[in-house]
């Protein structure tokens, strides 16, 4: 899964199939949401024996390299665009729909 590159920043982008998703399971960093934004649409490019799929965001940013090759970035979802990553310790949390307040599980 996508989710243990935004620690080691790899990732700045997380794509989801909602606006604001999370699926839950563990905590595994700590970052800023700056914004969320919908992909609406994307490029493949040939040059030479070369291919390259450019998604663009709803403000026009282009993603490509290994920000799109670790992530679903199918027109119709969404991009969560985070700042100030802190890779942490795994915790248990239990998830829930949408953005929620993490409150620690008891051992």
């Amino acid at each position: 899964m996508w989710e243990g590159l935004v620690g080691p920043e790899v990732k700045n982008y997380r794509p989801g199939k909602y606006g604001l998703p999370f699926n839950g399971g563990y905590v595994i960093a700590i970052a800023d949401l700056v914004d969320c934004l919908k992909v609406i649409g994307k490029v493949s490019l040939k040059i030479g024996d070369k291919k390259q799929v450019i998604t663009v965001l709803e403000n026009q940013v282009r993603i490509t390299g290994n920000e799109y090759e670790f992530g679903d970035y199918s027109i119709g979802r969404y991009a969560w665009i985070l700042d100030n990553v802190q890779q942490i310790q795994p915790v248990p949390a239990k998830g829930q729909q949408r953005l929620w307040n993490w409150v620690k599980c008891p051992k």
